[in-house]
């Protein structure tokens, strides 16, 4: 006897197994429990969040010019280890879990902002980010992929995705004064190492998620030879939120993340 599968089953059996329009999502867990996604509607399309086991899985996040659904691993890899930026990327090459670079980051809370209300999975999601950038005790604020390279003529640059097949560079200049971005205003600086000019709005959605205004943390002069700094965002220990350069072989601990295109085929 033939069975006929349903299509609604057919469409769940290849979400689930990673088939068809799914292929490029990361396999769910058959066992992992999921929350109902919660949907609201923004200027970046539909906004979605699914909370399953191991991850925050968010749809419709506007990331280099296309919408994205991104995953962000609950826990800090590796049970929170500190690793140097290169061997973070190294650990990870090869796994589900990649570092995310500084605009995923920000385009991530941005859009959580765009759709904030008093929910509680909202606020669960801002609170997730709150934590994750959160320094307490000995834990260093977490590396991203994204690399500043300061040379001593001509532009700089910031590598986005260090190390990993969609690596890019963006070439601007880096070097100029410390300062909250509201106050020094580093339009291109930012639209650099955040992807957007918007130094209002980078205020708004940081302040929203950890409290603290964000400061922009650089070396000021042009160096006498190259040098690299890893990006790292999170709030100091003072009261700032850092957009900085940080040693790139400096200990930090990591979020991941998984990226691909929504509604890719």
């Amino acid at each position: 006897m033939n069975h006929i599968i349903p299509p609604d089953n057919l469409d769940e059996l290849a979400r689930k197994f990673g088939f068809g329009k799914y292929a490029s999502l990361p396999k769910d867990n058959v066992n992992s429990t999921t929350t109902k996604p919660v949907t609201k509607t923004s200027n970046t399309g539909n906004f979605v969040i699914e909370v399953l086991a191991d991850r925050y899985r968010l749809h419709n996040i506007m990331y280099r010019g296309e919408l994205y659904v991104v995953d962000w691993s609950k826990d800090f890899l590796r049970g929170g280890e500190q690793h140097s930026q290169q061997e973070w990327i190294d650990l990870t090459k090869n796994e589900e879990f990649t570092l995310p670079d500084s605009p995923l980051c920000f385009a991530s809370m941005q859009t959580l902002f765009k759709n904030k209300e008093e929910t509680n999975l909202i606020e669960q999601v801002r609170n997730y980010f709150a934590q994750t950038f959160k320094v307490e005790g000995n834990i260093n604020r977490p590396h991203t992929s994204s690399r500043a390279i300061y040379n001593p003529r001509g532009n700089d640059e910031v590598i986005h995705r260090l190390g990993y097949p969609d690596q890019y560079t963006v070439s601007t200049k880096l070097i100029g004064q410390d300062g909250y971005i509201t106050t020094i205003k580093p339009e291109n600086e930012m639209n650099t190492l955040l992807a957007t000019q918007n130094c209002e709005e980078i205020q708004q959605v940081i302040e929203w998620i950890s409290g603290k205004k964000p400061y922009l943390y650089r070396i000021n002069n042009k160096p006498s030879s190259k040098e690299e700094r890893a990006v790292v965002l999170g709030v100091d220990s003072s009261n700032y939120f850092d957009i900085a350069d940080g040693d790139i072989d400096g200990g930090r601990p990591a979020r991941g993340v998984v990226v691909a295109r929504e509604n890719s085929s």
